[in-house]
């Protein structure tokens, strides 16, 4: 696989049917949350939450204004968004 690494914005991060669904497809593929973090800023909020896939790291970010975005190796980035 590629090392390669990409991030997209699914959506608006207030989404929370593409939360849930995010959620779902994660769950789906057995994924484990490995770290989470919270922070307030610029007049929003980020946060941010890691999951492992086996040997792979997946981070989901929400930032107020930005959206709701997945960042990993784009193999998984992709397979993730087309789950969606």
């Amino acid at each position: 696989m590629s090392g390669d690494r990409i991030r997209i914005v699914l959506g608006p991060e207030w989404d929370d049917k593409l939360r849930t669904r995010l959620g779902d497809v994660l769950r789906g593929l057995a994924a484990v949350q490995t770290s989470s973090s919270w922070s307030p800023g610029g007049g929003g909020e980020l946060e941010t939450v890691e999951f492992s896939l086996g040997d792979q790291v997946l981070e989901v970010e929400s930032e107020t204004y930005i959206g709701l975005s997945i960042a990993g190796p784009r193999e998984l980035v992709e397979k993730i968004k087309a789950l969606m």
